[in-house]
């Protein structure tokens, strides 16, 4: 119901490529696969649970660097780049990720709003080491957000267990993609 600070609805993209390196005699094609679905669910007039599933897949002999899924940052940068709370942008690569995340966003007064944003994922080379447990990463985070005329403006402090130093996310406006 609306883009920066949702109460309710649902979106979903998925971009399915084949790349081919013609230069290559006898290179195989590269199938790139990403998903992206998030729900915004409303648990009382100011409370919200936002849901969320993430994956990208890379299968190939030797997949390109810009179709590797990278995991970090909170904006939407590239297809290929998964926002995860409490990495740097573009931290984590591998040929695979799945991304699961659960937040929640409240509405302290008219634009002003507080979100609990937690991350779970898996960033692997092979298949088999999807459910690596060890492997896991937990990211977590606090945002302030104010819903102003040339979009949110947003500071989060957040971190994870993939290095466990906090970092500091300024956000201003809206992402252009």
């Amino acid at each position: 119901d609306w883009v920066p600070y949702p109460r309710r609805g649902k979106k979903a993209e998925i971009d399915i490529k084949l790349v081919n390196n013609f230069t290559d005699q006898g290179h195989i094609p590269v199938m790139v696969f990403h998903y992206r679905h998030q729900a915004a669910l409303p648990l009382g007039s100011k409370l919200a649970f936002q849901p969320g599933l993430s994956a990208g897949f890379a299968f190939g002999d030797s997949i390109p660097y810009p179709y590797r899924s990278y995991l970090g940052g909170l904006g939407y940068y590239h297809q290929a780049v998964f926002p995860f709370v409490g990495m740097k942008y573009m931290e984590r690569a591998a040929n695979h990720a799945v991304i699961v995340k659960a937040d929640f966003q409240y509405n302290i007064t008219g634009n002003h709003y507080v979100m609990w944003r937690n991350n779970v994922a898996q960033s692997f080379d092979k298949l088999s080491n999807l459910y690596s447990v060890p492997d896991l990463i937990f990211g977590t985070g606090i945002t302030y957000g104010f819903d102003s005329p040339v979009g949110p403006i947003e500071a989060t402090m957040m971190l994870s267990n993939n290095s466990w130093k906090p970092i500091l996310f300024v956000n201003i406006g809206y992402w252009i993609r």
